[in-house]
């Protein structure tokens, strides 16, 4: 897991708004020219770990993906929080975005921060998918 510099981009809704965002990404361009942006919960652990066993290593061997995982803030509330953030801090496949709390009213911000976060790297497509999907990769 990497900590990059923190970026800005300005929303349009209801106004102007700027926001200040977070993203935990690694330091370097990817090679790979698409993204699979798996969007995932804090707690599916077993999920995250079928998607490793399954189309994230026909990903890697065709060299034209990467498949990233993203989650936000955990909720103070969540059970076991210490533990389930030393878990998913150690997942360096995971892209943590910090400007929002994991929640399902704040999926409209995870995609923002999804293609914000590609942008950024230089992908040149993204399949944004959740991570109850088998993605087959050529």
């Amino acid at each position: 897991m990497y900590v990059s510099r923190i970026a800005l981009r300005t929303l349009k809704w209801e106004g102007a708004v700027t926001t200040a965002i977070k993203i935990a990404v690694p330091p370097s361009r990817p090679a790979a020219e698409i993204l699979i942006a798996v969007v995932t919960a804090p707690s599916h652990f077993k999920v995250r770990n079928a998607i490793r066993e399954t189309y994230m290593i026909d990903a890697a061997q065709s060299g034209r993906c990467d498949v990233k995982f993203f989650i936000g803030q955990l909720a103070p509330t969540v059970e076991n929080r210490e533990e389930t953030e030393a878990k998913i801090n150690a997942e360096t496949d995971m892209v943590r975005l910090y400007d929002f709390t994991e929640s399902y009213h704040n999926l409209s911000s995870k995609a923002l921060d999804i293609f914000a976060y590609a942008g950024e790297r230089g992908y040149k497509a993204i399949l944004k998918v959740d991570d109850d999907t088998f993605v087959r990769v050529p």
